[in-house]
């Protein structure tokens, strides 16, 4: 039994005059990579009869007993044991951490060889949400899976600690009682990540307020802020931040970083959040341009600026210097110090 997963993968675009939005029209379907498929016993909807990864191209190849009743299940999960290993999955906070799937109709597996597809919808019917997002989980993997991609170029037998990304449409930005998370309600109040048992990755999903699966550059930036607690040290004390902020340094730092591995990890320098009626707002700024308001230690967009710039390849004239940026190292130095240097200095 063979096939592909696929998802539509809805893109970000930008208006002319700034801003972004989600842009419905152009939705691509996408190969939903590396997640877990199986092939169930439709008798009992439970044994798992066989299972296996996708690949890079969304496609599986199980075998199966002939003249079978089946049906097949994608997990909205990544799970690879040996180094370099991985064990991600998108679970509903509101429904109990249930793991979202994806499955497709009864069959019998006869005597030949079968090709059975699986395809997640968005759910978007042109003028809202009326079926389930079923598409939202897989791109939120996607994201993850090229934000691990760039990390296997610097060390390609790393092994992940396990990760739980919290997303439901009912995740929306305000605070339960007394201001603070209520996480089994979806009142997260905004997308973060947090350290510890329960923790995890949060991530809006509100239609029409703010929603999160495709804004691969939020997803990737609190992936950051894992893979700073996870593999070199975190010392932010977290906090609001936005535009031309003095925060403090160790703040500035975290948040700095996470939007310059957002660019590294799409490949996009020009960082994207869609939120509002229909998906048709938001803001993006460019990772790699110049903090032009209180530029210093103290700013996330300093900060994300000059570890982009030794990441790439661009020579940047710096405003006002005439001096150019010819610094090209790629990822691997700036992840060695992240994993050794930074983890082990003491704190200033």
């Amino acid at each position: 039994l063979s096939g592909t997963v696929t998802f539509d993968l809805v893109p970000v675009s930008s208006r002319t005059f700034g801003g972004a939005f989600l842009d419905y029209g152009n939705t691509q379907a996408a190969p939903a990579r590396n997640v877990t498929v199986e092939v169930i016993d439709a008798s009992d909807g439970q044994t798992v009869l066989a299972s296996g990864p996708t690949d890079d191209a969304g496609a599986y190849s199980l075998s199966i007993l002939n003249f079978s009743d089946v049906f097949v299940r994608a997990r909205a999960e990544m799970v690879q044991v040996e180094a370099p290993g991985w064990d991600v999955r998108v679970i509903d906070n509101t429904n109990g951490d249930a793991l979202y799937v994806i499955r497709g109709a009864d069959f019998n597996t006869g005597a030949s060889s079968l090709t059975r597809d699986l395809h997640a919808d968005s759910g978007w019917n042109g003028s809202g949400y009326s079926a389930p997002r079923a598409a939202a989980p897989l791109a939120i993997l996607d994201a993850i899976y090229d934000a691990m991609a760039l990390v296997l170029t610097a060390d390609p037998v790393a092994v992940f600690p396990s990760l739980d990304i919290h997303w439901s449409p009912s995740n929306r930005p305000v605070l339960g009682a007394g201001g603070v998370p209520d996480i089994s309600m979806g009142e997260i109040g905004t997308s973060f990540y947090r350290s510890g048992p329960g923790g995890g990755i949060f991530l809006l999903g509100a239609e029409n307020s703010d929603t999160e699966e495709y804004d691969r550059h939020v997803i990737s930036h609190e992936w950051g802020h894992y893979l700073e607690a996870e593999f070199s040290r975190s010392d932010s004390i977290g906090g609001p931040h936005t535009t031309g902020d003095q925060l403090d340094m160790r703040v500035a730092f975290g948040e700095g970083w996470g939007n310059a591995l957002s660019a590294m990890a799409t490949g996009d320098t020009m960082y994207s959040d869609t939120l509002g009626a229909g998906q048709g707002q938001g803001f993006d700024f460019d990772v790699d341009g110049e903090a032009r308001v209180n530029p210093g230690w103290y700013n996330e967009f300093s900060i994300h600026e000059i570890l982009y710039d030794i990441f790439d390849a661009a020579q940047d004239l710096q405003q006002g210097s005439g001096v150019y940026d010819n610094v090209n190292l790629g990822f691997a130095p700036i992840f060695d110090v992240f994993v050794n240097v930074q983890r082990m200095n003491p704190v200033i």
